[in-house]
């Protein structure tokens, strides 16, 4: 047990020192990603009714149209989180300069 342990560590450290770290993205790669969130928040309003339409049509009639709302609802929430969570981890590393804001 403790060799294993001992060689999941050195595992752990020789992949955090090798491998290039995307904690310190560009200012372009931050913008990117959170149009990307805004996007996705954009976005998570089609995805009820897309869904429901999706499932209304392909299957019977009223499984299609409950399976189109649960996975709709789903799908918007999970997209309208995500977008949100996206655009915060873009502005994270500008955090540091909202006190030059309330100059």
């Amino acid at each position: 047990m403790a060799k294993k342990c001992i060689l999941a560590g050195f595992v752990f450290l020789a992949a955090a020192f090798f491998f290039p770290s995307h904690a310190a993205a560009g200012d372009a790669e931050n913008v990117a990603s959170f149009a990307g969130g805004f996007s996705r928040i954009l976005s998570s309003a089609i995805q009820l009714p897309l869904k429901l339409v999706n499932n209304t049509l392909s299957q019977p009639f009223p499984f299609g149209i409950i399976t189109g709302a649960v996975e709709g609802t789903v799908s918007t929430v999970t997209t309208l989180v995500g977008g949100v969570a996206q655009m915060g981890t873009a502005a994270a590393p500008y955090a540091k300069y909202a006190w030059l804001a309330a100059l």
